[in-house]
């Protein structure tokens, strides 16, 4: 979720032909911000400060993206009133931080990081035979955060790795018994409160909801296309 807004941030700075400061803000995102965390995390939390290097990276990568939109401001000219790009990016960001918020405390009492949980989540989902790339794809967490995760579950017993006929190279993902119990306490319960929010909402709420989001992200991606021709 937070990934959401540092995307924007990059592609912001490039709609305005500040390419240096785009790159920054990749750069920063997918190799400073991370290596960063895995060095100093795992030293504190184990195995679970690897889980939390990716988290950490996508907040730190906020904070640098703060610092430029504040920095740049008058260099651009967009401000931050009541329905300018930042503020509705600003209260985006905020209600994205609650959600992603509660999902980590949920995870935590649940006794699992917040990246042990999308895996686990993402492997329920997928089915029997899933592989670490499909959940890499899915959820843009690095195979090598994903590849952690699969191991500390393996290790635990939730899961077993089977060879796919159609594919040995690759081994499929099966959750044990034990891995199916954990998903029945953990899994089930988190998507169906997902399910509970937009029950709150009416059906013209959502269908809004879905409309509006389907509207800025073709206009987004047409945007993006433009300057990329």
């Amino acid at each position: 979720m937070l990934m959401g807004f540092n995307l924007f941030a990059s592609g912001f700075f490039t709609a305005l032909n500040d390419g240096k400061t785009s790159a920054i803000l990749s750069l920063f995102r997918t190799l400073v911000f991370l290596i960063i965390p895995m060095l100093i995390l795992p030293g504190i939390f184990d195995v679970d400060g690897v889980w939390l290097s990716m988290p950490a990276a996508e907040v730190l990568s906020i904070l640098l993206s703060i610092f430029c939109f504040k920095k740049y401001k008058s260099k651009y000219h967009y401000d931050y009133g009541e329905n300018s790009v930042a503020s509705i990016q600003d209260e985006l960001m905020q209600q994205f931080e609650k959600m992603d918020k509660a999902y980590e405390e949920y995870a935590k009492a649940k006794g699992l990081s917040y990246l042990g949980l999308v895996v686990l989540e993402e492997i329920f989902e997928l089915g029997d035979g899933c592989i670490q790339k499909q959940i890499s794809d899915d959820t843009y967490y690095p195979k090598q955060s994903v590849n952690l995760v699969v191991k500390a579950f393996l290790e635990d017993g939730l899961i077993e790795l089977k060879e796919l006929p159609e594919n040995r190279k690759n081994k499929g993902i099966t959750l044990t018994d034990k891995g199916r119990r954990l998903c029945d306490d953990v899994v089930i319960p988190i998507l169906r409160q997902e399910e509970a929010a937009t029950q709150k909402m009416s059906e013209s709420e959502k269908c809004e909801l879905v409309r509006l989001l389907k509207l800025y992200g073709n206009a987004y991606c047409d945007c993006v296309a433009q300057i990329g021709k």
